[in-house]
């Protein structure tokens, strides 16, 4: 009901209250037609104002899982994507792990392929870091909308993905990557000859360069991590699908397994 017509009904309310034109002898009986009159005008005030609260909360509630459809299927597109990037970094922490182990395996000096040599010393250093899509969740978290999601289990997980799960990758990661970087500091020791490949052949080849590169196989720490926020996030990307079945069928994962 418009507030002009809750506006209309208090104002006359109001009139019935002041009306003192009726006949002396009626008196009691025009007060207590009054009493009527305005207990019904009161009743129609406080069911159109609870109605009007009450379309209005509908309203409010509606908006608000419009905003939460809208934020869970645009977190299933970036956990897609943040789960193929995590696919791509282990497939390369698998090549860069078969390049450590061949240099841990070296022949003598001079049985060994320079090219594959340099090929396998070049691929150790390089950094393959994940990088997950954060601004949506970031946005929609620090907007305090997180509540919003009714789902209770599908709540706890995204907070334990992002909260949780995302912290102990990162943790893990970067101390993998302290190890790697001692690695690469060894390895760019000061070198004022001209024949790189026995040097660096001298480097790795050493106690010192075998012990640091065998620390960067040790890397199931770090590989359970991905595989944990991949199955979490794949979790997640289910609930969405039963949350909101019809949109973006995922074919995804049963491809990926």
């Amino acid at each position: 009901m418009a507030f002009q017509e809750i506006a209309d009904h208090t104002k006359k309310a109001i009139n019935i209250a002041i009306d003192n034109h009726a006949p002396a002898h009626s008196v009691q009986h025009d007060r207590w037609h009054k009493f009527k009159e305005i207990g019904l005008e009161i009743a129609i005030i406080v069911f159109a104002v609870s109605l009007s609260i009450w379309l209005h909360g509908i309203g409010e509630h509606r908006h608000e899982q419009q905003q939460v459809r809208s934020f869970l299927l645009g977190l299933k597109r970036d956990l897609r994507a943040d789960i193929n990037q995590l696919y791509i970094v282990m497939n390369e922490d698998q090549q860069r792990q078969q390049q450590l182990q061949y240099l841990l395996e070296l022949p003598p000096f001079e049985k060994t392929d320079q090219a594959r040599f340099d090929l396998a010393y070049t691929e150790i250093t390089k950094r393959h870091a994940f990088t997950p899509i954060m601004s949506r969740y970031d946005g929609f978290k620090s907007s305090g909308k997180l509540t919003n999601i009714e789902n209770n289990v599908l709540l706890e997980r995204i907070t334990n993905l992002y909260q949780s799960q995302l912290s102990i990758l990162r943790i893990t990661e970067q101390n993998w990557m302290q190890q790697q970087a001692s690695l690469q500091t060894y390895l760019d020791n000061d070198f004022s000859g001209d024949d790189n490949f026995a040097h660096h052949y001298q480097l790795i080849n050493a106690r010192k360069g075998k012990r640091l590169a065998a620390r960067l196989l040790e890397r199931n720490n770090l590989l359970d991590t991905y595989r944990n926020y991949i199955d979490l996030g794949a979790a997640i990307i289910k609930d969405i699908d039963a949350t909101y079945p019809g949109n973006e069928e995922s074919s995804f994962f049963s491809q990926k397994k």
